[in-house]
């Protein structure tokens, strides 16, 4: 099973003992298994998330089942199963274990992410994390995605576009200088950034909350944005005293049918362009880009997504820019290291096994892959070999016509570190 997951922390505790953390699940539906009862088709899930502190103690664990009812099997390709566990715990940094599995086919698959909590005591005013969400509503009737009367649908891929036009964002403002008799003015203000540090949406406005906290929801239409990740800044300021707050995070854009025009273009565009359809493309083909002139380079590149499955290219697209924040080192970016190159041309492994390094092994990680081109389990093996943190790989059982992958089957061999 393949899924998303995202997470945001919140103020939990008066005293900021704890903090309130959610973590965000969206799995497509169409990869469970349906039975029909009656005139609908049902499908049963079990997610646990668990939560590890830095010596690997399980701190805490939340474990559930779930349902998802489509009136038909064509409705479950277009649907999204969302959820989300919520806990109190203690500021630090966590990794995070998320285990899903269909109870009607027993498939599963499992995530693990950084889970970084943060602090709100003190009296400084400060942002909580961005939630980016699907939509956001008040509503009389509480549910489990809501907070302060609003509904807030969580987008764990963080990914927008045709299909959403609007990205959504929920934060909340906590210290707020508190005066019964004149409330204080703050300046809060979002700004989405583009990869080169241009501004392309922002807004700032003046508020005078009467709380020592306050709620911000706000949308930003992005129909006239191009392709591409982003960074949204939050920042909320005091000019009264200067002490302004920050929050940022990242976000992917798809939309296919906004193009730049010659006059936009930049050199680090180009160079974006090659490398995220380097592994779908072969080697004759990037030849012939690279002797075309810039106008014909760009021509090429708009033309190039409109000739691509629209699905494929949000694929594509979303491994391309997975790869790059989980596996980019100061010195290789992630989309060139072998865990990012596996993980664009075949996708999130069902199953991961990670082994830190010991004194007779460097460390290592095996994801399997299930049901891959026929093949019923096939694995990767990346170790550390020394390389500044970057994981090479070292085997591949993957079975082909002609092997593309490396096949060693004495990698062990290869990653024992002579004394």
């Amino acid at each position: 099973l393949q899924f998303y997951v995202d997470q945001a922390s919140f103020k939990g505790d008066a005293d900021g003992i704890n903090s309130y953390l959610e973590v965000y699940i969206s799995i497509p539906s169409y990869q469970f298994k349906y039975q029909q009862k009656g005139k609908f088709y049902l499908a049963g899930y079990e997610i646990a998330v668990t939560l590890f502190d830095k010596s690997n103690k399980q701190i805490t664990e939340k474990k559930w089942q779930g349902i998802t009812k489509v009136d038909s099997l064509k409705q479950a390709e277009e649907l999204t199963t969302i959820e989300v566990a919520a806990f109190m715990v203690p500021p630090a940094d966590y990794r995070g274990v998320i285990q899903i599995t269909d109870l009607n086919s027993f498939s599963a698959g499992q995530a693990e992410i950084p889970v970084a909590v943060k602090s709100f005591a003190g009296d400084s005013l400060v942002l909580s994390t961005i939630q980016f969400a699907r939509s956001i509503q008040k509503i009389a009737n509480l549910n489990k995605f809501t907070k302060n009367n609003i509904e807030i649908i969580p987008n764990p891929s963080r990914a927008f576009g045709i299909e959403s036009p609007f990205v959504f964002f929920y934060a909340e403002i906590y210290n707020i200088a508190h005066n019964e008799d004149k409330p204080t003015q703050l300046v809060r203000g979002y700004y989405l950034i583009d990869n080169h540090g241009d501004t392309l949406k922002s807004e700032e406005k003046k508020i005078s909350p009467h709380a020592e906290s306050s709620v911000w929801a706000g949308k930003i239409n992005i129909l006239d944005v191009i392709s591409g990740t982003y960074d949204l800044y939050l920042s909320i300021s005091d000019p009264a005293t200067g002490v302004r707050a920050v929050q940022k995070a990242d976000l992917w854009i798809n939309n296919p049918y906004k193009v730049l025009s010659y006059q936009q273009y930049r050199k680090e565009d180009i160079e974006e362009f090659k490398a995220q359809i380097y592994y779908i493309i072969d080697e004759s083909e990037r030849k012939f880009f690279d002797e075309l002139e810039t106008p014909a380079q760009i021509n090429y590149i708009n033309n190039f997504w409109k000739n691509i499955d629209p699905e494929f290219r949000t694929e594509h697209l979303k491994r391309f820019y997975i790869a790059q924040q989980r596996f980019g080192s100061p010195t290789l970016p992630g989309w060139k290291t072998d865990r990012g190159r596996v993980y664009i041309m075949y996708g999130p492994p069902d199953d991961v096994e990670r082994q830190p390094a010991s004194l007779s092994t460097r460390a290592f990680e095996i994801w399997y892959y299930e049901h891959m081109k026929g093949q019923a389990l096939v694995q990767f093996v990346f170790a550390d070999l020394g390389i500044q943190g970057n994981y090479q790989l070292v085997h591949c059982d993957l079975k082909s016509g002609q092997r593309l992958e490396i096949f060693n089957p004495n990698w062990r061999d290869e990653i024992r570190i002579s004394r």
